[in-house]
């Protein structure tokens, strides 16, 4: 379906990408919903450089709602877990701040994120980092953001609290 609709609109898709083949995000209601996103999140947004490019494409109507969490603002610094310790993160380039908090809610483990000039920092393990975070360090120290940030006054530090809402993430894909 997702392949017809992009050529109704004059769009190809690689075959790579099979939204059927992907298993359902957490808290959808519909699997085609659900892997409608799971697409540029698992797949990455390399066939759409900004993830709002996708939701703006003529016919498609986006409803997308949930993963949302609320996050504190720990301060201006890079994050530090509650051994005074950098806290361990994955990177990725040309994300800014709305994209960033974006990724961290759609990622189940992240713990929260760090921006800096033009870069997103997702607080999560290794394993957990999605397509196009592929710059991971200090994963040996403990994975949580505590309390305090260090000096770097370019960074700000965001510890997810809990989530928001319970809501649904679906996406209306009809023509």
């Amino acid at each position: 379906m997702l392949h017809q609709s992009f050529a109704r609109l004059g769009h190809k898709l690689t075959e790579d990408i099979n939204p059927t083949s992907l298993p359902e995000m957490p808290h959808s209601t519909k699997a085609l919903e659900g892997n409608v996103l799971a697409v540029l999140v698992r797949r990455g947004s390399h066939h759409f450089p900004d993830p709002s490019h996708f939701a703006q494409l003529p016919g498609f109507k986006p409803k997308v709602t949930g993963y949302d969490y609320a996050y504190s603002h720990v301060g201006n610094g890079c994050c530090l877990n509650s051994a005074g310790l950098r806290t361990p993160y994955c990177q990725r380039r040309h994300v800014t701040a709305r994209y960033c908090q974006m990724y961290c809610n759609i990622v189940a483990s992240c713990m929260g994120y760090q921006t800096y000039p033009s870069h997103c920092f997702l607080v999560l393990a290794r394993a957990d980092a999605p397509p196009g975070f592929v710059s991971c360090f200090n994963q040996d120290n403990l994975l949580d953001v505590g309390d305090q940030v260090d000096q770097e006054t370019e960074a700000n530090c965001y510890r997810r609290e809990h989530e928001k809402s319970a809501s649904t993430c679906t996406m209306d894909t009809t023509l």
